[in-house]
């Protein structure tokens, strides 16, 4: 099993297979943690396949100090909690 940090690191090195990976071994699981606090499934599929946009765009200056999975809940809360205020 590899580790966040090496997953982490290959992500940043533009590493499209891990990436893909992590997606696929997340987004559903993502997707249902979101829908569980905005009740929308569509929105919450929007907000997870955004998230991994991101994650993506922006791989080079990733940085994430705690484990991967907890990084990518609380994302996930933070996108919710902001798409529930506006």
């Amino acid at each position: 099993m590899i580790r966040d940090t090496e997953i982490i690191r290959r992500i940043r090195q533009g590493d499209v297979g891990q990436f893909e990976s992590l997606f696929r071994s997340s987004y559903v699981s993502l997707v249902r943690y979101a829908k569980t606090l905005i009740k929308d499934q569509d929105s919450a599929e929007e907000i997870v396949q955004d998230l991994f946009f991101r994650l993506w765009k922006d791989r080079e200056k990733l940085q994430i100090e705690s484990s991967l999975n907890g990084y990518l809940y609380k994302a996930v809360h933070n996108r919710c909690l902001h798409n529930i205020e506006h």
